[in-house]
């Protein structure tokens, strides 16, 4: 680990065993060629940079506190080595654990402390901070967080601002107030402590904070979201939303929470004007989670069968509610208020292949009341138990099944493709050509054979 010298702002470097305590600054970067980089600092040449300042105001902060170090993203990875970055980003939620404080610098904001948790400052609201990808884990990792406005002027402790963070972010609270006494507990434990309290969300609430925030770069919406779920995978720039796959896939390798399936997209076709689009189970961007905070664990935990991806796509185990046992029914269930669970289909898209599937996890909708999601699959023509999700727009309301009825449904082992409508199009496709050949062919079409080294090929002649 590379780490600022608060007082001669040189750079050093530190193994695991011999770090020394260090603050951490969390902060959002502006133009490039703003920030102070490892090769300015390296060159003695930091200060041409505008965003050197922020970084002096942080080293000011660090020592007064008596904090002989601090690390800055901008400037203590070196970026042109690809191992480095990779390494760092794998460890970005430790370091920000480890450091002894973090602080948090909104250079967009002027108020300072409001002690009205029901009306914060306007501009702490509307700060540029909170819809970074970046800033989630940096707001939830450090055992201690103080907001700084852009004059270094203390805005409060995240415990302070608790109840206007909870509302700015859709965190849960129990995220802030279990932190409350972090600071006394062993850095060993400490990480113990941050995954007991994040376990306590299901992946779709912890999906769903992340939904409205942005990065530049498409594939950093997935890696900002390692540490709070605990896994690593490598980094390769240039997949774009593959990255957030492959985080979902490396997230189902532990976890048998089915909420991680519990999104919908309005970026895809309206099921409302055409047939609906077949998909997998799995979403393209913490985006879609945006409707998901009320989508909590099951009661009963390990209640949830496994799951895992395989090569027919991925294999789960669901209650299934066929559509062809239930119509009238599906068409009279009352929808709630909840984002999502709206009138589910038009009737003239469906069809006897259409089932509903009820997640193992619960809905928090109102006190008292008690549910699960479910999605609409579609068994794809021709398949016993390979399956597409249909209506990804839309969740079926919750009402539909009630708890009790729910447990008592008979579970199915199916595969759902990755890219079930792109498979099926081109399944269709051969099939086509292949009828219209054979029609040709009980027409006395004429063909040729084109011979190749191993390779049969009949044609139509040009004569035809």
């Amino acid at each position: 680990m590379r780490l600022l010298n608060t007082t001669s702002l040189d750079l050093h470097e530190f193994s695991p065993r011999t770090i020394k305590p260090y603050a951490i600054l969390s902060h959002t970067w502006g133009e490039d060629h703003e920030e102070p980089t490892y090769e300015d600092f390296r060159s003695g040449n930091p200060r041409r940079r505008v965003g050197f300042r922020k970084i002096e105001g942080a080293c000011a902060e660090a020592r007064r506190n008596g904090l002989d170090f601090i690390w800055v993203d901008s400037c203590c990875i070196d970026k042109s080595s690809s191992a480095e970055l990779s390494e760092s980003i794998n460890s970005m939620f430790q370091w920000y654990e480890r450091a002894k404080v973090c602080y948090i610098y909104l250079s967009d904001v002027a108020s300072t402390f409001n002690s009205d948790p029901d009306n914060p400052p306007r501009d702490l609201i509307a700060s540029r901070w909170f819809t970074r990808g970046w800033t989630l884990q940096e707001l939830i990792a450090p055992r201690s967080a103080i907001f700084f406005n852009r004059d270094w002027v203390k805005i409060g402790s995240r415990f302070e601002l608790r109840e206007s963070l909870v509302a700015i972010t859709g965190i849960g609270y129990v995220v802030f107030v279990g932190q409350k006494h972090s600071t006394e507990v062993e850095p060993g434990k400490r990480a113990h402590l941050i995954a007991n309290i994040l376990g306590a969300f299901s992946i779709a609430q912890k999906m769903s904070w992340a939904a409205k925030r942005q990065t530049t770069r498409a594939e950093d919406m997935a890696y900002s979201l390692l540490g709070i779920f605990g896994v690593n995978i490598p980094l390769l720039y240039g997949e774009g939303e593959r990255a957030f796959v492959r985080l979902q896939e490396e997230i189902m390798k532990d976890s048998d929470d089915q909420s991680l399936f519990a999104w919908r997209s309005e970026e895809l076709p309206p099921s409302t004007t055409q047939p609906p689009l077949r998909v997998g189970l799995l979403a393209t961007s913490p985006a879609t989670f945006a409707d998901s905070g009320h989508i909590v664990r099951p009661k009963k935990a390990g209640s949830a069968s496994p799951y895992s991806m395989t090569n027919k796509g991925l294999h789960i185990r669901l209650r299934l509610v066929p559509w062809a046992q239930h119509r009238e029914r599906w068409r009279v269930s009352n929808p709630t208020s909840l984002p999502g669970y709206l009138d589910p289909v038009l009737p003239a898209f469906c069809n006897d292949n259409l089932s509903a599937a009820v997640l193992d996890c619960g809905v928090n909708c109102s006190p008292g009341t008690d549910g699960f999601p479910i999605l609409w699959l579609e068994r794809l023509p021709g398949q016993k138990n390979r399956y597409a999700r249909a209506f990804p727009d839309k969740f079926v309301p919750i009402d539909f099944v009630r708890s009790s009825k729910a447990r008592s449904l008979v579970h199915a082992d199916i595969y759902i493709p990755k890219h079930p409508d792109v498979q099926a199009q081109i399944s269709r496709g051969m099939t086509r050509d292949l009828d219209e050949l054979l029609d040709d062919a009980a027409r006395g079409s004429a063909f040729r054979e084109w011979q190749e080294p191993g390779v049969l090929i009949a044609s139509r002649s040009v004569t035809d």
